[in-house]
């Protein structure tokens, strides 16, 4: 399952949802669902359940399993703490935003920046796709 989506700079972000099945100690069958995120030629992949309205309300960061360039995170910038590589990394974003950041990318670390009411968007979508199965 694949989509695109803009971020709040107009670019287009692209979303593809896969899922892998495990087996358990118990030998049961578990299905776990990745949300690979790609901007312009660098990836990320997260677990898609971590993208909910309770647990990004909550102040959570959500981190990557897999990456093209090193640690990826969704935050908020209101997040960072003060004089820390985030900080310096969102210099210019507006309090409040959210933004995918690649923290091992020297240039251009921030590559895609979400206004409050984009990112509520985004999510609804991914909340809308986790009800019909995700």
């Amino acid at each position: 399952m694949n989509f695109s989506f803009q971020d709040s700079w107009g670019q287009e972000i692209y979303f593809d949802i896969s899922s892998k099945e495990k087996k358990t100690l118990l030998g049961r069958r578990k299905v776990h669902y990745l949300l690979k995120i790609t901007v312009g030629d660098s990836w990320a992949e997260f677990s898609a359940s971590e993208f909910s309205e309770s647990h990004v309300g909550m102040g959570e960061i959500v981190e990557s399993v897999a990456s093209s360039d090193g640690p990826v995170f969704v935050a908020n910038v209101d997040w960072a703490p003060a004089s820390s590589l985030f900080e310096q990394q969102v210099v210019g974003v507006p309090a409040g935003w959210w933004v995918l950041c690649f923290m091992d990318v020297e240039v251009e670390p921030v590559r895609a920046v979400f206004s409050p009411d984009r990112f509520g968007e985004l999510l609804k979508v991914l909340v809308g796709m986790s009800d019909k199965g995700l």
